[in-house]
């Protein structure tokens, strides 16, 4: 009776994933909700959820990527991840041109691709994390869409490599 209960303990359990993936229409309608503003706001935004959808990156990674590490030639990021990770990431056409629209409003100057923007301004410093989730939460409001976090853009982006090719 001893082993049995011990083998019982050993046992463990499964919960389903928290988060869910986004529909095709519910990016179109973020990316929409972006345009829409029509200023810098709307470019940032739009060129974050490129980041965090395109390249499928966490929101840590979003706000840590330098523009010194975008290279606008072959549409590829370089990024430092989790555990010190590096990897080459290549952009699609549109992840590339969110990111080229927002550079415009940025600037060329040295530092964080994703900056704050206050009283309408650009200011070259690293955005939080946090700040990665307002965005999501905000154009998600915006754009009519339940509420999901900067992970499930990632989440949503690993499902469809996987349903297209079979790998990730």
């Amino acid at each position: 009776f001893g082993q049995m209960m011990d083998a019982a303990r050993n046992v463990r359990g499964s919960r389903l994933p928290v988060g869910r993936e986004l529909g095709v229409e519910e990016i179109a309608a973020m990316y929409a909700a972006c345009r829409k503003d029509g200023d810098v706001c709307g470019a940032r935004d739009a060129a974050a959820i490129a980041l965090m959808f395109g390249a499928a990156l966490r929101r840590f990674e979003a706000v840590s990527v330098q523009l010194a590490n975008y290279d606008s030639m072959k549409g590829a990021l370089q990024v430092i991840g989790k555990r010190n990770k590096e990897r080459l990431i290549p952009l699609s056409t549109g992840a590339q041109a969110a990111i080229a629209y927002w550079i415009s409003f940025r600037g060329s100057k040295s530092g964080p691709i994703l900056c704050p923007i206050r009283g309408g301004k650009v200011h070259i410093d690293q955005m939080s994390p946090d700040a990665m989730y307002k965005v999501c939460v905000r154009r998600a409001k915006q754009a009519g869409l339940a509420s999901f976090s900067p992970h499930d853009l990632r989440r949503t982006t690993a499902t469809t490599i996987i349903d297209r090719t079979g790998d990730i």
